[in-house]
């Protein structure tokens, strides 16, 4: 399927706003880029949105890589502290 030479400028703005969002507040391709992709060419349209986010990400881990904590994932889903027991031994 031929693309427009205005469906591609529509693409190219939608994934425009969608990286600025991924790099501001952490999504955007998939929630903005998604839906204008699907009726342009609903085939490539999920792989396309999701390659092009790994490239966003990548982006932003490279540039932002001194502040990412890449040891998160040995503390746990809870900060230090959460769930232990008040001295005593007793729960409250």
């Amino acid at each position: 399927m031929g693309m427009t030479g205005g469906e591609f400028a529509l693409l190219s703005l939608t994934l425009g706003v969608g990286a600025v969002l991924q790099v501001s507040v952490g999504f955007g391709p998939g929630v903005i880029a998604a839906p204008v992709f699907s009726p342009v060419d609903p085939g490539p349209a999920p792989s396309v949105v999701l390659l092009l986010a790994v490239g966003v990400t990548a982006a932003v881990l490279v540039r932002e890589g001194g502040g990412a904590d890449l040891r998160a994932h040995r503390r746990g889903p809870f900060p230090a502290g959460a769930g232990e027991r008040p001295a005593g031994g007793q729960q409250g």
